[in-house]
C-alpha cells in the first residue's frame, strides 16, 4: 500500500509531469537567479529602495528559508544610493534572522536595528516562525510579508514586531 504520492508513482510512466526538477528545460543555470523572472523580487527591491532613500527601516518576512536567500542574492546586487559603485552588505546594509541565528546574536542584531544612530542599516530579513515571537523591532516602520503563512495568527504576531499602539511614526504593511 502507498504511503505517499512519491511511494505511488515510483516505476509509473507519467509523462514526465511528476519528474523532478521540470522546471531546468525551462530556464538555464545561468538565468535562473535573474530578477526579471520575479514581479515580485522586482517590487520587493524597488520598496526597499524607496524606503532607504526616505529613511525607514523595513522589516521583510518570509515562512521560507530559501525564499530568505534569494533576497539576500537580489540584496546584495542593490546599489547604495549615493555611492557609486557600492552594493548593500550583510550586516551593515541588512541584517538576517532565523531559526540559525544564536539567541546572543539575535539580541545584538535587535539592538543594533533600534540604534537610533545607526542610519545604515535599512531592513532585516526575519523568517516569520523565528522572529514572530519575543523580540521588538520598534525602530521599523515598514513590515513586508513576502510570503503569507496559512495560520494569520504567525502573520500578525510579525506586524506585531514593528506596530505598537502608542508609536507616533506612521507605520506601512505589504503582503505579498
Amino acid at each position: 500500500k502507498p504511503r505517499n504520492m512519491n511511494d505511488f508513482l515510483q516505476g509509473k510512466n507519467d509523462d514526465g509531469f511528476f519528474q523532478k526538477d521540470w522546471w531546468n528545460d525551462l530556464l538555464h543555470e545561468h538565468t535562473y537567479k535573474e530578477l526579471d523572472y520575479s514581479g515580485k523580487m522586482v517590487l520587493l527591491l524597488d520598496i526597499l529602495t524607496m524606503c532607504s532613500n526616505m529613511g525607514d527601516k523595513s522589516l521583510v518576512f518570509s515562512q521560507s528559508i530559501p525564499t530568505l536567500d534569494l533576497i539576500e542574492f537580489y540584496l546584495s546586487k542593490l546599489p547604495r544610493p549615493g555611492k557609486q559603485g557600492k552594493l548593500w552588505k550583510k550586516g551593515k546594509d541588512w541584517y538576517r534572522l532565523d531559526g540559525r541565528t544564536e539567541s546572543s546574536e539575535r539580541q545584538k542584531l535587535v539592538e543594533r536595528f533600534n540604534e537610533p544612530l545607526n542610519k545604515r542599516v535599512k531592513c532585516t530579513l526575519i523568517s516569520t516562525r523565528a522572529g514572530s515571537l519575543g523580540i521588538n523591532l520598534h525602530s521599523a516602520n515598514r513590515v513586508i510579508i513576502v510570503d503569507g503563512s496559512w495560520n494569520p495568527t504567525y502573520d500578525l504576531q510579525a506586524i506585531y514586531r514593528a506596530w505598537r499602539c502608542m508609536d507616533k511614526q506612521s507605520q506601512f504593511l505589504l503582503t505579498g
